[in-house]
């Protein structure tokens, strides 16, 4: 209750149409952001991975990692 109270005093009820409009323009795109930054990282996370002065990336998305399986999953 107490962060929903704090919420409405800093933001108010409802959005102003020009917040609004950003928010919606940033959810078409949200999609493709999240790609990128995935594929993104997955690049890195391979490279260091192979790196010879790395001892260890966790990183779910690397086959070595013990939960890779779960996180392939979901």
């Amino acid at each position: 209750m107490e962060i929903k109270q704090h919420g409405l005093k800093d933001i108010g009820a409802n959005l102003s149409p020009m917040d609004a409009y950003l928010v919606i323009r940033g959810l078409s795109t949200m999609v493709l952001r999240i790609e990128k930054a995935t594929s993104n990282a997955s690049v890195i996370a391979n490279f260091l991975n192979t790196h010879p002065l790395i001892k260890q990336v966790i990183y779910l998305g690397l086959p070595n990692h013990k939960q890779y399986q779960l996180g392939k999953k979901y």
